[in-house]
């Protein structure tokens, strides 16, 4: 298709994943952007296309332009870690899935056009909506690693804390059977594009993980028998505060120095 010389470079026909790439390019506007999020996602719903992968891109764009927004009118971001964080949304599958498909004419005004709501509603009528997308083949192995691999860390930490005497077995066992589902959720979580809940998420996990590998099991394989003289009941508390207090500021560190993006 030729372009004129009035038109802009998103005045085309395009797919979604075309037009962001193009804005990681450009410098940030956010208010210009936020308006063609809000209705891709209007157009969208007018249309029944929000439940499935069309709807799922558009609110992703939508929620990031719009966090990324909020950041910098309170000083938390610059304008080139808000384009960082948009072009974060082209390796992320549950954007680009929708996004690659989607195809739209962006006017001047700004007005957003929808120009393939024939196909998308076809390839939505189309999707077995009966196999669940965490189950996909792409995403199989993940589940597995992430999954199993936990499972049997944790069961080793179990066994040495048992061993040892240390902790009550009930509790670390419970803790052992959540803490990997909790760890595979991350390939959803990590779609979430707020700043202040991956913050929570990064001192989370490094309370729990750093905190368990790196500070409470070092403490209990060297001084297991001085632990021991603690009474029942303080034990496992001053262990946990001794150890996810400081994994939970050195993972607030860890996210502070990737400005708290997911490292999926």
């Amino acid at each position: 298709m030729n372009r004129t010389k009035s038109e802009s470079k998103d005045d085309v026909e395009n797919t979604l994943h075309d037009i962001i790439q193009n804005w990681t390019s450009q410098p940030w506007n956010g208010d210009y952007y936020l308006t063609i999020a809000e209705q891709l996602w209007n157009s969208l719903e007018a249309a029944n296309l929000v439940e499935g992968p069309f709807g799922m891109s558009a609110t992703l764009l939508e929620s990031c332009i719009h966090d990324m927004q909020e950041g910098l009118n309170a000083g938390d971001l610059d304008e080139e870690q808000a384009v960082e964080r948009l072009a974060d949304l082209l390796d992320n599958s549950d954007f680009t899935t929708g996004a690659r498909v989607i195809e739209v004419r962006v006017g001047a005004n700004p007005d957003i056009k929808i120009t393939n709501l024939g196909q998308l509603h076809e390839e939505s009528q189309a999707m077995d909506f009966r196999i669940p997308r965490w189950w996909k083949r792409s995403v199989r192995s993940y589940w597995l690693l992430i999954g199993v691999v936990p499972f049997v860390a944790m069961l080793i930490v179990y066994i040495i804390l048992v061993g040892s005497g240390i902790g009550v077995p009930s509790q670390i066992l419970a803790y052992v059977i959540i803490t990997p589902p909790l760890i595979a959720s991350a390939y959803y979580i990590r779609t979430v594009r707020s700043r202040r809940i991956w913050r929570g998420i990064y001192i989370g996990v490094g309370s729990c993980f750093i905190g368990l590998w790196f500070i409470m099991l070092p403490l209990a394989l060297l001084f297991g028998p001085l632990i021991l003289v603690l009474p029942f009941w303080l034990r496992l508390p001053f262990l946990m505060i001794v150890s996810m207090v400081p994994g939970g500021f050195i993972g607030d560190w860890l996210g502070k120095r990737r400005d708290y993006r997911p490292y999926m």
